[in-house]
């Protein structure tokens, strides 16, 4: 998926789906997407 081929609306829509699936895949736990990447980051 190349992302500069998507429009505003597109690409403002992969958000929520981006987090649900780092949930699923237990990268993250909530919406803070930085911190929780920093804390999966720091443990790995």
């Amino acid at each position: 998926m190349n992302l500069e081929d998507l429009d505003n609306d597109e690409l403002i829509s992969l958000y929520p789906k981006l987090l649900k699936e780092l949930k699923r895949r237990e990268i993250i736990r909530t919406n803070n997407l930085i911190g929780e990447l920093g804390e999966f980051i720091a443990a790995s």
